[in-house]
């Protein structure tokens, strides 16, 4: 990284790509989508994301939404935490965005050949409705699982999310993780969520 991108990264400045630089002082209303949230379940990226809304929650200026990828007791407890913890940030689960899309025509869950796929397409046409009334400035993924992928493609393919900086963090890929772990890499669901 050249020095002046450096000092400016220093200054508030988050470099997105060389060509893209995305102001922390211009941005208002951040969301991370997560499967993982300290002290609630233990992981690096819900130590990231924790750690991340503690500091950003600190600034009235700054409005913070996690999107909870879980069950609803790992849900209720992040929420339970996040209102001793930080006042002002919005914790969403898997059930309030079904509640909030129950009006419009949601894809069943057996719809889709595996769970992430569905928890992605859910993400997206969340985020999706949301954009039309209340849009954010910095929408945060982890790049495990592909939960950003529908999102990713409403962007990309409908032009959707025009005003929003998409991000996926990369944390390391599920594939060389499953490699690792000894898990079957080649079934169906597998090799699909790799490609997401």
């Amino acid at each position: 990284m050249p020095r002046d991108a450096t000092s400016e990264l220093n200054q508030n400045l988050l470099i997105l790509s060389e060509s893209e630089v995305l102001n922390l002082e211009k941005t208002k209303k951040i969301c991370f989508v997560t499967n993982e949230y300290m002290p609630v379940s233990a992981g690096g990226i819900g130590m990231l994301v924790e750690q991340a809304v503690s500091a950003l929650s600190e600034s009235d200026d700054i409005q913070i939404t996690v999107i909870l990828l879980g069950s609803e007791s790992f849900v209720d407890a992040v929420k339970f935490h996040g209102s001793e913890h930080y006042a002002g940030v919005e914790f969403v689960g898997v059930r309030d965005m079904l509640d909030s899309l129950l009006a419009e025509m949601v894809l069943p869950k057996w719809a889709f050949s595996f769970e992430t796929y569905y928890l992605s397409y859910l993400v997206g046409e969340y985020l999706l409705r949301r954009e039309q009334k209340d849009a954010f400035d910095v929408i945060e993924f982890p790049d495990y699982k592909g939960f950003g992928y529908v999102t990713l493609k409403h962007k990309r393919l409908a032009g959707a999310f025009q005003h929003t900086h998409l991000v996926v963090r990369v944390h390391g890929a599920t594939r060389i993780w499953n490699q690792i772990d000894g898990v079957d890499v080649h079934s169906r669901e597998r090799l699909q969520l790799y490609q997401m």
